[in-house]
């Protein structure tokens, strides 16, 4: 039960988790003591010898090593720097031990371990390399210089062997490539049309052997946002939150989703009701659930009630990992401080700029697109329409440029996205508030680009916005880059290689 103490997202349910997971290596260690110091001495500089191991006792090695993945995982899930170091630290033990079992199981003779030992190894194996893959960048530095990659295509090969050997690791395998492959390239859009096929390969079976899981439903309604069918979103995440009742922390995710699904459709008043769920049950950031309230009232011209929960949330954030703040609340006490100062007046469309943050925008429809495109364009020719240049605020403007690109790229109108995005980078040098609008400019510009075929215009843009610091959401965005620079340098190298973006266009 651990991992979903890890998604509830906050430090006290985190440290159980931690905990637990200590404990079952702990556990593991009974059937399989760890070596002294005499055999570490002796891997290193090659001595040989150490004799097979039974199959309870390579079991007992693989929980050691998915302990550590599972640990990592929920420190991934904070989004701090600090928390991805140690998310590093634990990979680069688990995976010390699965090159261990795989030295192991390549040495053995045939059927030493049964076949649910097996799926387990392939599935930990799979995990490892995924997740080593994905690190953002200042943390793949630390881990790399340890001696420890991850192969994302390797790790994808071990999934599918472990989900072909039927065994015990099989379905978290499958949930492993539901997961990896429909989710994340809802936040990294140069995935989809590599990333989204695999996940839809297996849909429909793990469906059918899981149809009240809360899980698969978050996983199904994750998948159908990525691919722009927003009503199907809605159902599988109702369904999820309705079926459960044991685990709030997975009634929450649903939750959670619902609000961004309902943002999603500009439905502000619906999307409302399950923030405020959240900021009144979840503990991970009242902070940052009382401001997207706050957003969105805002977007619906509610200004009195957005003003006093703007002046509300900076109150509810917390010091967490290593004494820092977490990005959203980073960004939070930033934009309500700018706020204040100017006697939010200048809010500037805060719920649009949250649904580009996200990567929502990703997930609309051409209505929906054309809605919001409309919205920014009209606040960006309200700040233009000001008589005087000096009076003209860079970072409101920045804000409109930003959204208005987003919007235009989504809807394949690439030139009016690509003026827009270039407004941007000349007043770059006067933004002095918003710094995190010219990276994530650079970012989206680079994914057109590379949309548009452009690979070496594309990959240096990315390289541009991989160059910035110090941002609100830096980490984020360093994802991104991570998983997005690859498929570039891959497309560039392989024209052939390039896949068609046409069939996940908006509709």
């Amino acid at each position: 039960n651990a991992e979903y103490m890890g998604m509830s997202f906050t430090k006290e349910d985190l440290e159980i988790a931690s905990q637990r997971l200590t404990h079952a290596e702990s556990l593991a260690n009974i059937f399989s003591p760890p070596d002294g110091w005499g055999a570490s001495v002796g891997r290193l500089v090659g001595l040989k010898g150490k004799k097979p191991w039974s199959n309870s006792e390579m079991r007992a090695n693989i929980v050691k090593a998915t302990s550590n993945v599972q640990l990592a995982f929920a420190l991934f899930l904070q989004e701090s720097i600090a928390c991805y170091v140690k998310a590093g630290l634990s990979l680069r033990r688990a995976y010390q031990k699965l090159e261990e079992c795989k030295a192991q199981l390549d040495g053995s003779a045939a059927n030493t371990y049964d076949r649910n030992t097996l799926s387990c190894i392939y599935y930990a194996l799979g995990m490892v390399n995924i997740a080593l893959s994905s690190l953002p960048p200042k943390v793949l530095k630390l881990v790399s210089f340890l001696g420890y990659t991850g192969e994302r295509d390797a790790g994808f090969d071990y999934m599918d062997r472990s989900i072909k050997s039927m065994g015990f690791g099989s379905p978290f395998a499958e949930l492993s490539i539901l997961t990896h492959c429909g989710v994340i390239p809802a936040m990294v859009s140069l995935l989809v049309p590599t990333e989204l096929p695999k996940a839809l390969a297996i849909l429909d079976s793990t469906y059918a052997k899981y149809p009240q899981s809360c899980v698969h439903l978050c996983v199904y309604g994750r998948i159908s946002r990525a691919r722009r069918d927003l009503a199907s979103a809605k159902r599988q995440f109702h369904a999820a939150s309705e079926n459960q009742s044991e685990l709030q922390q997975l009634r929450h995710l649903a939750i959670y989703d619902l609000g961004w699904t309902y943002a999603a459709e500009l439905d502000w008043e619906s999307s409302l009701t399950y923030f405020k769920i959240l900021s009144n049950e979840n503990k991970w950031s009242k902070c940052y659930y009382v401001y997207i309230q706050a957003a969105f009232l805002d977007m619906l011209g509610r200004k009195d009630e957005a003003i006093q929960l703007y002046k509300e949330a900076p109150g509810l954030s917390v010091k967490k990992y290593g004494g820092k703040r977490i990005p959203p609340e980073q960004f939070v006490l930033r934009k309500v401080a700018a706020f204040e100062r100017d006697g939010y007046d200048t809010t500037i469309l805060p719920g649009l700029e949250l649904l580009v943050l996200h990567n929502v925008m990703a997930q609309m429809s051409i209505e929906l697109l054309t809605r919001a495109a409309a919205i920014s364009e009209a606040k960006l020719q309200e700040i233009l329409s000001i008589p005087d240049e000096e009076d003209q605020d860079a970072d409101a403007l920045s804000i409109c440029y930003l959204m208005s690109g987003c919007f235009h790229k989504e809807l394949g109108n690439y030139d009016k996205a690509i003026d827009y995005f270039e407004q941007i980078y000349a007043i770059g040098g006067e933004i002095e508030e918003e710094t995190y609008v010219e990276p994530y400019a650079n970012y989206e510009h680079g994914c057109m680009l590379a949309k548009m075929g452009k690979f070496e215009e594309s990959l240096q843009k990315l390289e541009t916005a991989k160059s910035f610091k110090n941002y609100n959401f830096e980490v984020r965005l360093g994802f991104r880059l991570q998983l997005s620079i690859p498929k570039v340098k891959m497309w560039l190298k392989n024209p052939s290689s390039f896949p068609d973006f046409t069939p996940y266009a908006p509709r």
